[in-house]
Parts: C-alpha cells; sequence; structure tokens
C-alpha cells in the first residue's frame, strides 16, 4: 500500500421538515337541530321456564369401556440403498499449492499533528452515601379497653391414646413358581483402535539451526513528541444532594357554605356480643363392632447380592 488513504467524508443526514396539512374548503354545513333516536326504558327480560318433554330413551346393559393396548415402540425400516452406473475413473490430482513466504509488516508510519493537552486533570470526587435515619414510629391512642376478667376453656388432662391392636386379614393371594431375575454382564473396557498413520509429501527441507539462544525482548524505544499538559484542570463539583422540601399546601377559597345545625347519626353503646349456644341435635348414627386398623409388618432389610467380579 503507497500513499496517503483518504477516507470518504459522509455528512450527517439532517431531519426533514414535514410538508404542511393544506385541507381544502367545501360547501357542506349542519343545518338544523340535530335529534336523536328516542330510547325508552327497557324493562328487564324474563326468562322463558325450561319445559322437559318426556321420552322413551332409557338406559340398559352393561356399559363396556374402550381398551386401549400399549402402543409398542416400532421397528426401523431397512435402509435400502438403490445401485447406480456412477463410478470414479482416473487419478485425482489436487491444486499445486507451492511454499508461501512469511509475510513482512509494513512499516507504521506516524503523521505529525498540533493536538496538545492543556490544564490540569482533577478526576471527580464522589464523597459516600450516609445511611438515612428511619422515622420514628407514631403510635395513634384510641378507646377500645378490656373489661371484666377472662375465662379461657377448661382443658382437661387428656389420657395417653392407646394404639388399637393390628389385625391382618387373610387372603387367596399366593405366590406361585420361580422368580427369575434379568442376568446383566458386566461392561468390558474398550480396546482402543489402533492409531493408523497415513503418509503424505510434507518433508522439512533446510538444515535445523543448532544452538539457538533464548528469545531476548527488543528495547522499548518510546519515541519524543510534541503533546504536553499545560494549565489547571477543574473537575465538576458535584454537591450533595438534599431533601427536598414539600411545597406549601394551597386551599382556594369558594362560596360553600354550612347551614344550619348538623345533626349526626345517633349511636348508643352497642353491648359486647353474646355468643349464641351451641345445640347439638340428637340423632341415630352409632358406632358398633371392633375397629380393626391395617397391620404393616416391618420391611426387613434385604440381602446384598453376592458380587461377582468378571475374569
Amino acid at each position: 500500500m503507497e500513499g496517503d488513504f483518504d477516507a470518504p467524508h459522509y455528512e450527517p443526514v439532517q431531519r426533514g421538515e414535514r410538508a404542511p396539512i393544506r385541507k381544502h374548503p367545501d360547501n357542506l354545513k349542519m343545518t338544523g337541530d340535530f335529534e336523536g333516536r328516542p330510547r325508552e326504558d327497557a324493562p328487564l327480560p324474563d326468562r322463558v321456564p325450561v319445559k322437559r318433554h318426556p321420552d322413551n330413551l332409557k338406559m340398559e346393559g352393561d356399559f363396556d369401556a374402550p381398551h386401549y393396548e400399549p402402543v409398542q415402540r416400532g421397528e426401523r425400516a431397512p435402509i435400502r440403498k438403490h445401485p447406480d452406473n456412477l463410478k470414479m475413473t482416473g487419478d485425482f490430482e489436487g491444486r499445486p499449492r507451492e511454499d508461501a513466504p512469511h509475510a513482512e509488516r509494513v512499516p507504521v508510519t506516524r503523521h505529525p499533528d498540533n493536538l496538545k493537552m492543556e490544564g490540569d486533570f482533577d478526576a471527580p470526587h464522589y464523597e459516600p452515601v450516609q445511611r438515612g435515619e428511619r422515622a420514628p414510629i407514631r403510635k395513634h391512642p384510641d378507646n377500645l379497653k378490656m373489661t371484666g376478667d377472662f375465662e379461657g376453656k377448661p382443658r382437661e388432662d387428656a389420657p395417653y391414646a392407646v394404639r388399637a391392636p393390628v389385625t391382618r386379614h387373610p387372603d387367596n393371594l399366593k405366590m406361585e413358581g420361580d422368580f427369575d431375575a434379568p442376568h446383566y454382564e458386566p461392561v468390558q473396557r474398550g480396546e482402543r483402535a489402533p492409531i493408523r498413520k497415513h503418509p503424505d509429501n510434507l518433508k522439512m527441507t533446510g538444515k535445523p539451526r543448532e544452538d539457538a539462544p533464548y528469545a531476548v525482548r527488543a528495547p522499548v524505544t518510546r519515541h519524543p513528541d510534541n503533546l504536553k499538559m499545560e494549565g489547571d484542570f477543574d473537575a465538576p463539583q458535584y454537591e450533595p444532594v438534599q431533601r427536598g422540601e414539600r411545597a406549601p399546601i394551597r386551599k382556594h377559597p369558594d362560596n360553600l357554605k354550612m347551614t344550619g345545625d348538623f345533626e349526626g347519626k345517633p349511636r348508643e353503646d352497642a353491648p359486647y356480643a353474646v355468643r349464641a349456644p351451641v345445640t347439638r341435635h340428637p340423632d341415630n348414627l352409632k358406632m358398633e363392632g371392633d375397629f380393626d386398623a391395617p397391620h404393616y409388618e416391618p420391611v426387613q432389610k434385604g440381602e446384598r447380592a453376592p458380587i461377582k467380579k468378571a475374569s
């Protein structure tokens, strides 16, 4: 790349102005008074009584629900490969590739300019935020009071419950035959496929370099420039935000006045509510016979199957 590169300069696109709205005059005018459609008060509709006609439809016989068998896993169709007459003839010759030389970096050219740094740079200073104070809790008084003595519900000493004996009812369920558990053979460690290295035509040319010293970092060269820090830099100072004051309430005068005496609703002292006595109606329900709870035998610890080590 030689010479100077002049990048194209694009001017910013300005916001377009909206075309003025043009309203054409016409001779349409509204004359006379507008009378809407009269609407009378519609009465609430009455629901028509439901009339059920008799029929001769009766449910007879037993209802058999359809039985759906579980869907089995389908078998994959075999892959069928059709023969053809396409064949590869001749030798395959790839594109020849020559040894590409190492690329050399273009030297960096720095053009001079008139940009200078002036003034001192003062970083902004932020004060730590303090924890706010909690507003005091204000509890308003009221006229609610507890009168009289509080009598709780008497509680007698409840005796410890006795568990009913467990009764196991006999049945005709029996286990017949021998149970053959599935036998899983231990998975053997697979053998690694042998590594097959295909030959190629890549060869190392030239002589290897002997006694190569360790790489030494190139010294850093700092080029001089005309950038200087001049003048004082004044950073913006932010004052802490104070708590805003509430605007005064401004009440506008009006001509509304209350005339005469205000008589509120008379309120008599409401007596304490008395709970209605509980009335238990008699019935003919009685508990008869003995209650036999189901008996569960404790689960015994199973025996561990012997470990079979594959030889």
